[in-house]
């Protein structure tokens, strides 16, 4: 199902089209095999066309208490579009992707349940491999007004939640709220950050259980990182963190928990970039507070 705005020119005066607004208002739902094979279209895709007259939308579309399963591609994709509630819903067993968002604003995610992504064949790079929530990842600073509360990933090949850590004096792309929880994927949370962003930041508890590599992980370095209000049970590792080797640089864990089989340790900056360091597990690369 694919949610679009266009340019009518089929009307009296072409020189005059008229805005189209693509609007879904969807309850209890199901969207089964669908999305194209091998792409990323999505069993249910909002997308903006790369048109400099298409104006915005104005409209929210709402999804709720809906269920898109088995695609065979990703399963619900935002992609250059704003104003969606996509709230309470399921998201099963589709290809690569549970939700990917890219190049959005005022998408609001909250209550899903995502579970069980696979990965395709011939996978090379982290982007492509599997997870069930995707968001904003490649390009951060392009999106805006993204909320995501109360929203449950389980069962992912790879990564349970990719998503931006909030830069320390910005407006983040990625609004977290409450009661997010990630079971059972390889790593429970990834984040990544804007090219430009030497300080980063997540101060609102996120809980995460049973990851096989990590319970967080890093896929871009900052010079300053503060985690805060973490809750981490059983991971194989609970922190893989890598800050900048700036002698100022540091990794800061406060008001969190880590229980269970967890490994934890860290280098110090001295060490930054060693292969003592790089080669260590469940470590923290640099000044640790």
């Amino acid at each position: 199902m694919l949610i679009s705005s266009y340019l009518d020119y089929n009307v009296a005066d072409p020189t005059n089209p008229e805005f189209r607004e693509g609007i879904a208002k969807l309850n209890y739902v199901e969207i089964d095999a669908s999305g194209q094979h091998d792409s990323s279209r999505g069993g249910l895709r909002f997308e903006r066309p790369d048109d400099d007259n298409l104006q915005a939308n104005t409209v929210y579309s709402t999804v709720e208490s809906c269920v898109i399963h088995d695609s065979d591609s990703f399963g619900v994709v935002f992609d250059k579009t704003s104003l969606v509630n996509f709230n309470n819903n399921i998201v099963h067993k589709n290809w690569q992707h549970g939700i990917y968002v890219t190049e959005s604003s005022n998408i609001n995610l909250r209550g899903n349940l995502v579970v069980g992504t696979e990965p395709r064949p011939h996978m090379k790079t982290a982007e492509e491999k599997s997870s069930n929530f995707f968001i904003c990842v490649t390009t951060p600073a392009t999106c805006s007004g993204i909320n995501f509360e109360g929203n449950y990933a389980a069962g992912a090949d790879f990564v349970g939640i990719f998503a931006p850590a909030a830069p320390c004096s910005d407006a983040p792309a990625v609004t977290w709220g409450l009661g997010n929880y990630v079971s059972s994927s390889m790593v429970g949370w990834r984040y990544t950050k804007s090219s430009t962003d030497t300080c980063i930041k997540h101060e609102i508890p996120v809980t995460i259980f049973k990851s096989s590599m990590g319970g967080v992980m890093s896929k871009a370095g900052a010079e300053s990182v503060t985690l805060k209000n973490l809750i981490l049970v059983d991971n194989a590792k609970a922190i893989s963190v890598v800050p900048g080797c700036n002698e100022d640089g540091y990794v800061e864990i406060a008001d969190s928990v880590i229980i269970g089989r967890s490994i934890h340790s860290y280098c110090d900056s001295s060490n930054c970039g060693s292969s003592e360091c790089t080669q260590r597990k469940g470590t923290i690369l640099g000044g640790f507070r």
